[in-house]
């Protein structure tokens, strides 16, 4: 499995240094390596953030996940704990993305993208999701 690292970028606007992450250098990761992290976290390193609109996340989604939609990461996410890994997801990827670009730029520093699509209901578009216990 090929590792890359988030590039960190620091540019001047208005004063204010401010931390830039391009979508290129947020880590995609697939249906199989999040299975294989979530079931390897014993220790909480991880936390899932489902970024979809309200109804999308009351037709299903991943058990544990933290909810909050693309539009409220701004001014909540004091709620996400900057000591963890967040894996974002959404239905299609590109919501997530963007969730990420906000929140490197809001100074979170492991942001890791669910590069998959997310069905109606509760299982991922992967036979290793729909295998797993998170269903």
């Amino acid at each position: 499995m090929k590792i890359t690292y988030l590039k960190k970028m620091i540019r001047k606007e208005k004063g204010e240094m401010k931390l830039i992450c391009s979508i290129d250098e947020i880590r995609r990761l697939g249906p199989e390596e999040v299975k294989e992290i979530l079931d390897n976290d014993k220790s909480g390193e991880f936390q899932l953030l489902d970024v979809r609109q309200p109804y999308e996340y009351e037709a299903g989604h991943i058990p544990g996940a933290k909810w909050i939609p693309l539009g409220e990461i701004e001014y909540r996410h004091a709620e996400l704990e900057r000591d963890k890994k967040i894996i974002t997801y959404c239905r299609s990827g590109h919501r997530s993305m963007a969730a990420n670009t906000l929140l490197c730029g809001l100074g979170f520093e492991n942001v890791y993208n669910l590069n998959a699509e997310f069905s109606t209901g509760t299982t991922m578009l992967s036979k290793e999701f729909q295998k797993s216990d998170l269903n």
